[in-house]
């Protein structure tokens, strides 16, 4: 992305990214002079470091869950917990 220069963020997540408020913003502003899905190339490499760094923490806190996984001992039994 960062050597093609991508200047656009678009998410199939739209509820996630106000991808929902962008489209209503274009359709209801049918002469608007910036579309608010190009984000130039630096606001795209900050939402892409961001995402970056929510996976990366995912992925870390799933290796902690596997790794620190409790047994709790209830009257009906053992049951392992989960964390993730």
């Amino acid at each position: 992305m960062r050597r093609a220069g991508v200047d656009v963020e678009l998410s199939n997540h739209g509820f996630a990214d106000y991808g929902l408020k962008r489209m209503d913003e274009l359709r209801n502003t049918p002469n608007i002079p910036k579309n608010p899905f190009v984000l130039g190339t630096p606001g795209t490499q900050h939402i892409m470091k961001v995402m970056e760094n929510i996976r990366r923490g995912r992925i870390a806190q799933d290796q902690e869950c596997s790794t620190t996984t409790p047994t709790i001992t209830a009257a009906a039994g053992t049951h392992t917990a989960a964390c993730c």
